[in-house]
């Protein structure tokens, strides 16, 4: 019996030792094609933006007055204090300080989702006259950002990665044009809305970036908002400036319009699996002192099969590879909540991690659909403008697959952007001339 006992210690302590000389190796969960496949794609260098196309720069110092000859300096301050986890992500720029800062402490900046920034500007228009002649420097680099169409994060790809001042920005450049709107400075309003809109779109095209692109499209539907407005109190004839054409011209959509973003999330999904194999608490962006039961978790972490897993998770946005779509349509049937035999037994940690983040990727293409939404409805707005003096107006206007309504009670035509899988978020623009003064 005792010979029985110490052969069986004996395997016992063998298979311990090579479950964990196989946890230590990372040979398990196996790679597969799909796996290797999505890395390749998800790997490949992006394509760069030029210094005086990227937006991110001028947006991230927006708030602070601080001379061009400074600029570069403080960007590059920036980007080494937040390359460096001892910074303690207070999440300002080291010009915090330093410099003077805007800070919008009246909240006198519209916000054109639960705001009128016409009436707004209307009703607070002492104010608005005091805060746009002591800013006016502000106002310049707001006009000025306008004009570009493209932005990247110059900062590492993390979970604690800062973000431009964009939000700013965007409310800057139509409490602006709604203040000159109210002013009688009518074209030059026009012209500025639809510049806006204009770099905002190309934003949700162009940007490298998840949130840089969901800003664009959000911010477009603001911009159009304000533009439609506008035109209401303005003639139905009112000759547009050749900035408004341009913002609205029809969508030519790309096959993959997110995959440059996703590639991106996926560096910043690697700084995080790379965090948590070394036993720090990395995924949240909030750097913390290594502790025993973080490295201990990191021992049933598989970094390779983990980034494999996250990469079919966002491959499918730039490949129609069918490996690739096959293993995300058709996973491993998984044994306990979607995770497999070899993902429970030798990454488990791994392994929940990407099922929860399947979740969180999946609806960013249905939402590129409002970048085609919102020209649509505005394209109705400029090419209905001769139906402003009547109650008269189609049910239904087609534009290609699309289908805008005109609701005859408020004088409005109105489409369904896309907001989550449960709800939808109404965008209403009023008919061209229909709030003019009689």
């Amino acid at each position: 019996m005792r010979k029985l006992i110490g052969k069986s210690g004996v395997v016992i302590s063998v298979l311990i030792a090579l479950y964990l000389l196989i946890l230590w190796s990372q040979w398990l969960p196996l790679s597969t094609p799909a796996g290797k496949k999505a890395v390749a794609i998800m790997t490949t260098p992006l394509p760069p933006i030029e210094e005086n196309e990227n937006a991110f720069k001028e947006a991230w110092l927006f708030p602070y007055d601080i001379p061009d000859s400074e600029k570069a300096d403080v960007m590059a301050a920036d980007i080494e204090k937040f390359s460096k986890y001892g910074s303690g992500y207070d999440y300002n720029s080291s010009a915090e300080g330093r410099y003077p800062k805007f800070s919008d402490a009246d909240n006198l900046l519209c916000k054109p989702k639960t705001e009128n920034c016409i009436d707004k500007a209307r009703s607070n228009l002492d104010k608005y006259h005091a805060l746009f002649s002591k800013n006016e420097k502000l106002s310049i680099k707001a006009t000025a950002l306008a004009g570009f169409e493209k932005s990247r994060s110059l900062f590492a790809q993390n979970f604690a990665t800062p973000i431009a001042s964009y939000g700013t920005v965007g409310s800057w450049q139509l409490s602006l044009s709604a203040y000159w709107h109210v002013q009688g400075k009518k074209a030059e309003a026009l012209d500025l809305t639809c510049r806006a809109a204009h770099s905002w779109r190309g934003f949700a095209e162009n940007s490298h970036g998840l949130i840089d692109q969901m800003l664009g499209l959000a911010f477009y539907a603001n911009a159009t908002r304000l533009l439609a407005e506008q035109l209401s109190e303005n003639p139905a004839d009112t000759a547009l400036p050749p900035s408004c054409e341009k913002a609205y011209l029809p969508v030519e959509p790309k096959k993959f319009p997110t995959c440059h973003s996703m590639q991106l999330e996926y560096q910043m999904l690697q700084s995080a699996t790379a965090s948590i194999k070394a036993g720090e608490s990395g995924i949240t962006g909030e750097p913390e002192p290594a502790k025993w039961s973080d490295k201990l978790a990191g021992l049933w972490f598989n970094k390779r099969a983990s980034e494999e897993k996250f990469a079919i998770l966002l491959a499918a946005e730039c490949s129609d590879d069918a490996d690739i779509l096959q293993a995300i349509n058709q996973p491993d049937e998984g044994v306990w909540n979607g995770l497999s035999l070899s993902e429970m037994a030798f990454n488990p940690v791994g392994g929940i991690l990407t099922s929860i983040s399947s979740v969180s990727y999946g609806d960013y293409r249905e939402r590129m659909q409002n970048l085609t939404l919102t020209q649509a409805a505005m394209q109705a707005v400029l090419t209905q403008r001769d139906t402003a003096s009547s109650a008269t107006g189609e049910a239904e206007i087609s534009s290609g697959n699309l289908k805008v309504r005109f609701n005859r009670q408020t004088k409005a035509f109105e489409v369904d952007l896309y907001r989550s899988p449960r709800e939808n978020e109404l965008l209403s623009l009023p008919l061209a001339g229909s709030r003019l003064e009689k």
